[in-house]
């Protein structure tokens, strides 16, 4: 049994039974009202029903957020406007649409419609069997902008040379425990390298020092050595020239 509106049994006239039979139950059986789910940013989806006595201005302050307030009301995060010329519906993330307003969830949009279609209209544009979301907004797929990366990690820094090789960050707190941990194990690495290249540096002075440095004990030993050897000669000198002096007054 299909209907636009709530469906009332009884079993007055069948019975319970007679219901039972056909696969029926007495009671009240309200319909569902048709909805879209909208995402903003890395928000959760948030639904939006379209009850039968809307009108548009009720509609636009279902989508409008106007937190934070308490309630708060609307699509957290998404900002709903309709153009009173044309009557065109334009939504976008955030909370205000002025050249300084408060865009702070992002650019990402996302609309889906749940399993509702339309009868038709008496403007002989929407025909019967149009979804939803077409015929809330005129197209299957309303979202014009693109779909953003939540947080971009390529091209980055002053020459678009730097990146982050953080490629699964969902939320703010996530993405910077990330970057944290890569900084962190960079960080090492760096030190392991470091640690390395000193210790190799440090081998080379070593065989440099050994192959062509100077031994300082070693060449004061010799120094002393020399020195001895020279004080031997000046006292054999010496001697020689006592032996000669003696010789010549002898003669």
């Amino acid at each position: 049994i299909d209907s636009n509106s709530d469906i009332d049994i009884d079993a007055d006239t069948m019975g319970d039974d007679g219901l039972a039979f056909l696969g029926l139950a007495a009671g009240t059986f309200e319909a569902e009202d048709p909805y879209i789910d909208i995402e903003v940013g890395n928000n959760p989806a948030q639904r939006v029903y379209i009850d039968a006595d809307d009108t548009y201005t009720d509609f636009l302050d279902k989508l409008n957020y106007n937190g934070p307030v308490d309630p708060a009301g609307g699509v957290l995060g998404l900002y709903a406007e309709i153009d009173a010329v044309t009557g065109f519906l334009t939504i976008r993330p955030g909370t205000d649409n002025t050249p300084s307003g408060d865009f702070t969830y992002g650019g990402r949009l996302k609309i889906s419609g749940g399993p509702y279609s339309t009868l038709g209209a008496a403007d002989g544009v929407t025909t019967d069997g149009t979804g939803i979301v077409e015929a809330l907004f005129g197209v299957p797929d309303p979202v014009t902008s693109v779909q953003h990366a939540p947080y971009k990690t390529t091209n980055l820094g002053p020459n678009l040379e730097q990146e982050t090789s953080v490629n699964t960050g969902t939320t703010l707190i996530d993405f910077a425990q990330k970057m944290i941990n890569r900084q962190i194990s960079d960080v090492q690495i760096v030190r392991k390298t470091l640690e390395e290249e000193q210790l190799f540096e440090n081998t080379l002075k070593t065989q440099v020092m050994d192959l062509s440095g100077v031994n300082v004990e070693e060449e004061l030993a010799h120094m002393i050595v020399i020195q001895n050897a020279f004080a031997a000669a000046a006292r054999t000198i010496g001697v020689i020239d006592e032996l000669f002096d003696e010789l010549f007054q002898n003669l």
